[in-house]
């Protein structure tokens, strides 16, 4: 839907209560923003507010958070909400302007909501674009990260093919339906809010699609850790998020898929994350001190080690001349520690050429050894290890190796076999 720019909407949104300017100071936290606690709902793709009016008015017992791309839409939005609520203020509502596509930069796992409205959004029917869809399968994962465990997801829509995809997108990332129909206004269900759009398709003769989407139990969880806030909170965050996942799974309510975690690790957690990697490509994950990288201010310790092995129990690089042992620094506050540890373990976990990138950990690997028994200085080092990468040796070109080490491929080398080798995971799989 285009809207005509309206230079009055972002003066009137400055004034407006219920308009939040700075959302992403909310993350985590979003029920401080009313001034009554209760249970969160949250529409996705406001449009012009019919809908989150209606929807705000007839239910006060809940905070609805409405959420559009565009300022000037929800201009007009804004004035339609006064117009319903009249002096009635209006605190159980608020708005703001965001892109949806990166919607976890303004809510995340402390943020626990009990339902999402997705209403008639863009179908974006190319296929290039479908991608883009507020119910693809990566914004459905991004969802999962902040509805409660019995949250609900509602979607309504006049588009066939839109519908028919989105069970699909929401089959495959675990949902459940208690509700769905293909002619809503023709059906038993009550609690309908009609949008402006859906009056204007039904008088259409369109049939109006809804389902209500809730996450099976039954069906492997796949959780994101915010690794970086687990660095920097410890125990509050490792009690809100990890700690959470694991009580949930051993009081079996949903099972585990896969958790990301970083540089704090309860024994409990590590061993399910260490099962859940050698079960997926024959991975051996073991946790040790190392003060062998600190002459490398971006290394810090401690380090988490990836033994890696294949399904025979060969381990890589062992039957050559120095061969390395593999870890990735779990702990490295030089890029952002949250992204990296994401893609890395996404790659080893179901990318089908990580070997081959592993070849290129072990290459530079070789050469970490060497240097490191001369304790070499850090500009020679980073020198000569640019070359080895085929990289320019410049301050710029060293970023991109820190990246390449940490991201692209997801490894760092241990430069000492002997030291690896008495972890004791290691022994007892030898």
């Amino acid at each position: 839907m285009r809207i005509r720019r309206k230079p009055w909407a972002r003066p009137e949104l400055a004034a407006c209560p219920f308009h939040i300017d700075q959302p992403n100071e909310y993350l985590g936290r979003w029920n401080e923003a009313f001034p009554k606690k209760q249970p969160l709902h949250l529409e996705l793709g406001c449009g012009k507010g019919i809908f989150t009016a209606e929807q705000a008015k007839r239910h006060p017992e809940y905070n609805l958070i409405a959420i559009d791309i565009k300022s000037d839409i929800l201009g007009v939005a804004k004035r339609n909400i006064e117009e319903l609520f009249g002096e009635q203020p209006v605190d159980n509502l608020r708005l703001f302007a965001y892109d949806i596509e990166r919607i976890l930069e303004v809510m995340n796992e402390k943020d626990q909501f009990d339902r999402i409205f997705i209403n008639f959004c863009n179908p974006w029917p190319k296929k290039k674009h479908k991608k883009k869809r507020l119910t693809y399968t990566r914004q459905l994962e991004h969802y999962k990260t902040f509805l409660k465990a019995d949250g609900e997801i509602w979607f309504k829509t006049d588009d066939d093919e839109l519908f028919e995809e989105s069970l699909d997108y929401f089959r495959e990332c675990g949902f459940t339906f208690t509700y769905l129909t293909r002619d809503l206004h023709n059906s038993d269900f009550t609690d309908n809010v009609i949008t402006e759009h859906e009056r204007m398709f039904s008088e259409q003769g369109i049939p109006i699609k809804f389902l209500i989407a809730k996450l099976d139990p039954t069906v492997p969880l796949r959780v994101y850790v915010d690794v970086e806030a687990l660095i920097a909170n410890n125990d509050e965050d490792l009690e809100g998020s990890l700690g959470r996942i694991f009580r949930a799974q051993e009081q079996g309510e949903r099972p585990l898929d896969l958790a990301l975690a970083g540089k704090v690790l309860l024994p409990q957690e590590r061993d399910a994350l260490d099962q859940l990697i050698e079960e997926r490509c024959g991975l051996t994950f073991s946790n040790a001190d190392s003060n062998s990288l600190e002459q490398f201010p971006f290394y810090p310790v401690p380090l988490m080690y990836l033994l890696m092995h294949d399904d025979k129990g060969n381990y890589f690089g062992r039957n050559s001349d120095n061969g390395p042992i593999v870890c990735v620094n779990m702990a490295s506050r030089c890029c952002k520690v949250a992204d990296n540890i994401r893609d890395f373990l996404e790659l080893i976990l179901f990318h089908p050429q990580w070997k081959v990138l592993l070849n290129q950990a072990q290459r530079s690997g070789r050469f970490l050894d060497e240097v490191s028994e001369e304790e070499a200085e850090l500009e020679p080092w980073q020198e000569q290890l640019s070359k080895e990468l085929q990289l320019p040796y410049d301050p710029k070109a060293m970023l991109k190796l820190r990246a390449c080490l940490l991201q692209s491929s997801g490894y760092i080398i241990y430069p000492n076999l002997d030291r690896a080798m008495k972890d004791n995971r290691f022994l007892k799989n030898e």
